[in-house]
């Protein structure tokens, strides 16, 4: 996956962390959310989250998947071109 590919090289390992903390950090307050949520009501359709096709939780945007999908490929060509990597540093670095 994607940590792997950017291992070897700090500044694409961070770009990646980027892109993973975009979905979990959402993903752990839409799960926050809906657990106060059912504490609250205790409706079951509550611990339902929106995504229909997730990458590790149903809670994560719905446009999560679409994301991880194409970054995950730049990562990866990124250890064979520079090109890439430079564009995906400068896209997803600070």
């Amino acid at each position: 996956m994607g940590h792997l590919s950017a291992w070897s090289d700090f500044d694409l390992w961070d770009a990646w962390l980027r892109v993973w903390a975009l979905g979990t950090v959402n993903t752990e307050f839409r799960a926050m959310n809906a657990l106060a949520d059912f504490t609250a009501t205790g409706d079951q359709k509550s611990l339902r989250g929106e995504a229909l096709d997730p990458v590790f939780s149903d809670f994560e945007d719905p446009d999560y998947h679409s994301f991880f999908d194409r970054v995950v490929p730049m990562i990866e060509a990124s250890r064979r071109e520079p090109f890439l990597r430079a564009r995906l540093l400068h896209t997803y670095s600070a």
